[in-house]
């Protein structure tokens, strides 16, 4: 397909809840979203990203996973051209959408190859993890209003390698107390870059 000469060239999302496996491809445009995505519903709720998909949050949108009753999952598939989460704004600033929230009952979220970029919206990070132990691999965070990526709730312990922290308002990685990082993984939580966060 083309898309072109319309007055945005983009696949426009409005808010929905993910129940069953979605798979959002490479379309040569990129998806606008306008309210959040909620991924739960059980263990068929899983929404995966395809490589090179670029994906613009308007204000207040986010992705929601598994923070509610029941589970979701969220599979991103950067390994080659890249994953890329981001503002839809013209000129873009930290805290224009929401970002990612990985709840309690997320099902060990893949985020691989994704940069996150001018979320913090929802007053936590870029990637809000919250009780869940999800893998970030090549992931860079950046240009959040908060954190670029917060841990938070008991039970939570993420595996980050290879991935960039940087630019963001606060911490590149925030760990709560209670939280944790998974060093018991082989490789564990190694290969981070953290840079020139507040």
């Amino acid at each position: 397909s083309t898309y072109v000469g319309n007055g945005i060239d983009a696949v426009i999302l409005t808010g929905d809840t993910v129940a069953g496996p979605v798979t959002w491809n490479d379309l040569g445009v990129p998806y606008r979203v306008s309210d959040d995505v909620i991924v739960e519903g059980g263990p068929t709720a899983i929404l995966t990203i395809a490589d090179g998909v670029v994906a613009q949050f308007d204000f207040d949108a986010g992705i929601v996973v598994g923070n509610g009753a029941t589970p979701g999952r969220l599979n991103t598939l950067g390994a080659v051209i890249g994953v890329t989460f981001t503002s839809s704004q013209i000129v873009p600033t930290p805290g224009d959408w929401d970002g990612i929230t990985l709840g309690s009952n997320d099902l060990g979220s893949s985020l691989l190859g994704l940069l996150v970029e001018y979320g913090g919206g929802n007053g936590n990070g870029n990637i809000y993890i919250n009780g869940s132990a999800p893998s970030l691999d090549g992931v860079i965070s950046a240009s959040s209003t908060e954190h670029g990526v917060s841990v938070a709730g008991s039970g939570a312990r993420p595996r980050i390698v290879n991935s960039v922290l940087r630019d963001n308002d606060r911490d590149g990685l925030y760990v709560a107390p209670a939280a944790g990082i998974d060093e018991t993984a082989t490789p564990g939580s190694t290969g981070n870059l953290l840079t020139a966060n507040a």
